[in-house]
């Protein structure tokens, strides 16, 4: 079970090294998100995540499925990736939105995992 602290050091970590690039992926899936290019990551409905990139770039990921509790991103939840690499996320990698109070009672394990879908560039 992860204890409050140090998956506050996680959330902490993954946040301050967020940014944006994105570089292709080894794999056929398509192009990753470098994370330590985001600049933000906000709810797009509730199967959709946009990254804001450095560069004012916003990529746009269409989840595998709904993810619950998306649209409470940035406001009592964060995103714990559950990726082997750590420094950039593809289509296909996992993660789970938590929610660091209950986490503290219940453990990240806790919370579902959802599944990044493809990401497209949004032009405004």
């Amino acid at each position: 079970m992860i204890r409050l602290p140090a998956l506050a050091l996680l959330a902490s970590t993954l946040l301050t090294s967020l940014g944006p690039a994105v570089a292709h992926d080894r794999a056929p899936s398509g192009p990753c998100i470098d994370l330590d290019q985001v600049v933000s990551q906000q709810p797009a409905g509730p199967a959709a995540i946009d990254f804001q990139l450095t560069g004012k770039r916003t990529y746009r990921n269409t989840l595998a499925s709904e993810c619950p509790n998306l649209g409470e991103l940035n406001r009592f939840r964060q995103i714990v990736w559950d990726n082997r690499d750590g420094r950039r996320v593809c289509p296909g990698d996992r993660f789970r939105l938590v929610e660091t109070t209950q986490a503290r009672a219940t453990g990240a394990g806790s919370f579902p995992f959802c599944r990044l879908g493809s990401f497209t560039q949004v032009t405004r």
